[in-house]
């Protein structure tokens, strides 16, 4: 059987960019591990993979844990860091396989903004109009990380040797579709410049996103995906500037 990872600290979380934050799994083999690690990316940079465990017993629960430091990796406010622990063994073939885990999102923001935030929505004041919007991009952001999600998990069956259904990507397109769809009702009541070129640059996003997943390129419909999400939530912290200013 594939190597079971159970995550025991790690989550989607909103960071500061000088917050280290630990992160932990739990693994276990019917015969044993030959490695496992851990694997990150911030932005478009390229992935980062690091190992942190090998030869690890059978029949054992290992923990492997990493700690991600903000500081150090130079992270700015509105950047977005997604990463997944993996394990490998050996697969009755006899040859290396390697299971992943789930994909979670680390969002940086500035520290008063963290801090507002935690007093809750009412406390950011401006307009019931400019409210709703910020609430409308928060729900898209919501989507396209459920769709992140979804294509993340098809690229996991492609890791396994196996081809995924033609239907479930098909729907994961149609849903971005429709995320488009929303999000130009949001787009169309901008009137900010800096947020009109953030929402320009999302739905350029969302749109490579589909013709990625029409192409069947699943790596690149990922990025994509993951680029709107990471524009979706500059532009909900661009109009809550836009909103203190107005104030």
């Amino acid at each position: 059987n594939p190597p079971k990872l159970k995550l025991e600290k790690a989550r989607d979380v909103t960071v500061s960019p000088l917050q280290e934050l630990p992160i932990k799994a739990t693994v276990r083999d019917d015969y044993g591990i030959s490695k496992a690690g851990i694997t990150y990316t911030i932005e478009d940079q390229p992935e980062v993979t690091v190992d942190l465990a090998t030869d690890l017993a059978r029949n054992s629960e290992s923990g492997i844990d990493y700690k991600l430091d903000f500081e150090a990796l130079n992270a700015k406010p509105d950047e977005l860091l997604s990463y997944y622990f993996w394990a490998e063994d050996v697969g009755p073939d006899g040859e290396v396989r390697r299971t992943e885990g789930d994909l979670f999102f680390a969002d940086v923001r500035p520290f008063e903004e963290i801090f507002r935030q935690s007093d809750g929505p009412m406390q950011q004041g401006g307009q019931p109009g400019q409210q709703g919007q910020q609430q409308q991009a928060e729900e898209l952001a919501k989507l396209q990380k459920q769709i992140i999600t979804a294509i993340w998990n098809q690229i996991r069956i492609e890791f396994r040797g196996e081809k995924p259904n033609p239907d479930d990507i098909q729907t994961i397109r149609d849903s971005q579709a429709d995320a488009i769809e929303q999000f130009n009702e949001v787009a169309s009541r901008l009137t900010d410049t800096k947020s009109i070129e953030i929402g320009r640059s999302v739905f350029e996003s969302m749109k490579a996103t589909v013709d990625f997943l029409d192409n069947k390129d699943l790596p690149e419909a990922r990025s994509s995906a993951q680029r709107s999400f990471s524009g979706l939530l500059k532009l909900r912290s661009r109009e809550i500037e836009v909103t203190r200013q107005q104030r």
